[in-house]
C-alpha cells in the first residue's frame, strides 16, 4: 500500500512539473534584421568607335543625250525670233586627185525662200596657186540631209560635177576648229565617167573670208 502511494505521489509530481514548465516556456520572437547594402555600381563606358560622316551622295551630273546633226536643228525656221541658220567648212587633210578642190561648203539658208530655210552644198576650189576659183564654184543641185548621213550632186561646169555620200560620226551641231566630224567618199565625174574618188575623214573650219 505503502508503495503504491509513493508511486502516484511521484507521478502527480511529474505531472505538475511538466505542466509548469510548459507554462512557463515563451517562445522568444526572432527578429530577422535585413540590412539593405547600396550597391554602388560603376558605370560602364561604353568605346564607341568614331565614324565617318556620310554625306548626301552626289548625283551624277545630268547628261545630255546630243542628237544627230540635222536633228539637231528646229524643226521651225525660226527659234525664239533667230534664224537657225548654218555654215561650215569641211576640210579633208588631202583631196586625193582634186588638186583643185579646196573645202565643203554646208549652209542652211534662205537661198531659194525668204520664209524657208533650206540646205545646200558647195564645192569650192581654188587655181593652182592656191588663189580661190570664184569662177569654178560648185553648188548642190540635189541634196539630201537625214539624221546624220549627207549626201549631194553639184552643178556642171565644164562637164565637170562632183558627187559627195558621207555621215557625221559626231552628234550635236557644234564643233571644235579643226574637230573632225564628218567621213564620207567624194567623187569627181568627167563627162559621166568617175576620173577620182577618195574617202576621209573631213574637219569643220568656221567659215571665213576666202580671199
Amino acid at each position: 500500500m505503502k508503495k503504491l502511494l509513493i508511486a502516484l505521489l511521484t507521478f502527480t509530481v511529474g505531472v505538475l512539473t511538466f505542466n509548469l514548465l510548459t507554462t512557463k516556456q515563451v517562445s522568444t520572437p526572432v527578429t530577422l534584421t535585413i540590412e539593405k547594402k547600396a550597391v554602388k555600381t560603376s558605370e560602364s563606358k561604353i568605346e564607341t568607335t568614331p565614324t565617318e560622316r556620310i554625306e548626301n551622295p552626289k548625283l551624277p551630273e545630268k547628261i545630255e543625250y546630243l542628237k544627230p546633226f540635222f536633228d539637231s536643228f528646229s524643226a521651225n525656221d525660226y527659234d525664239g525670233n533667230q534664224y537657225q541658220s548654218y555654215g561650215g567648212w569641211f576640210m579633208a587633210d588631202d583631196f586625193r586627185g582634186m588638186k583643185e578642190v579646196w573645202t565643203i561648203l554646208l549652209t542652211r539658208d534662205d537661198v531659194n525662200s525668204e520664209e524657208k530655210l533650206l540646205w545646200s552644198a558647195m564645192i569650192l576650189t581654188q587655181h593652182a596657186d592656191g588663189s580661190p576659183n570664184d569662177d569654178d564654184n560648185f553648188q548642190s543641185v540635189w541634196i539630201k540631209t537625214e539624221n546624220n548621213r549627207l549626201s549631194f550632186r553639184t552643178n556642171k561646169i565644164r562637164g565637170i560635177e562632183y558627187k559627195f555620200d558621207g555621215a557625221f560620226f559626231k552628234n550635236g551641231k557644234e564643233f571644235s576648229n579643226d574637230e573632225k566630224a564628218l567621213k564620207g567618199t567624194l567623187r569627181k565625174i568627167a563627162k559621166g565617167k568617175e576620173v577620182a574618188k577618195f574617202t576621209a575623214d573631213f574637219a569643220y573650219h568656221e567659215p571665213r573670208c576666202f580671199h
